[in-house]
């Protein structure tokens, strides 16, 4: 993230706009997922002078962020679904929000591996990936006492849990495979299939990605197409 050089008029409008994005729906929605007031992301000291208001400013986005440590998802491979812009320095990755798969919003791309090797030590932490179906999306959420499907319908909503597609974490699993098959989806632990999930994914869809993991919490995330 670039070096702000912020004058002591911009905290102004800064703060209108910090207000506006946090103050209802957005904060809403990822509240759900990071309910500790002691969660808090550490904003780099090199982006902020030490200016009463710069000071200010630093204070209210760690509160907001629901996370501690580097951002997960990097901008250079995600772009941000609702982007939250300060001082026109897009800040979306020190929040829990959707990211796109910048490599799956070109047309020829398709889905076929995911990696995963996680920490999942904190409280409430998980990783969602979206892929296409048919019907919408599939999403599978990884966390520290279980996998999961869920369906999206294709105009967004809530996530609805898929009967029977729900397992606990194999005792020693934190590296995950999800891979697409003819059929559907795997998920594959410790080199055994530990969910078959039927539903094939589609050509040139949206691969989305939401998680409340720090960068310092993963050892490896790769997707494949």
């Amino acid at each position: 993230m670039r070096r702000l050089n912020l004058s002591p008029k911009t905290f102004v409008s800064i703060a209108a706009v910090i207000a506006a994005c946090f103050v209802g729906v957005v904060l809403d929605e990822r509240v759900r997922h990071h309910d500790s007031s002691t969660d808090r992301l550490r904003v780099r000291s090199e982006l902020f002078a030490n200016s009463p208001q710069e000071l200010a400013l630093k204070d209210r986005i760690e509160k907001l962020s629901g996370l501690e440590g580097r951002p997960l998802l990097s901008l250079d491979q995600w772009v941000p679904v609702e982007p939250i812009v300060v001082d026109g320095i897009d800040v979306s990755n020190l929040f829990v929000g959707e990211f796109s798969y910048k490599p799956s919003l070109e047309g020829s791309f398709q889905f076929s591996k995911l990696v995963l090797d996680a920490v999942f030590t904190r409280a409430e932490t998980f990783f969602d990936l979206g892929i296409p179906v048919e019907s919408g999306a599939l999403v599978v959420r990884f966390s520290g006492s279980s996998v999961e499907a869920f369906s999206k319908s294709a105009s967004g909503g809530d996530l609805v849990p898929l009967n029977g597609m729900k397992v606990t974490t194999p005792a020693g699993c934190s590296r995950y495979e999800l891979v697409a098959t003819a059929t559907g989806q795997s998920v594959v632990c410790l080199g055994r299939t530990i969910m078959e999930i039927k539903m094939p994914n589609r050509r040139n869809g949206r691969v989305f990605a939401a998680s409340n993991l720090t960068g310092g919490e993963l050892r490896e995330l790769s997707i494949a197409g």
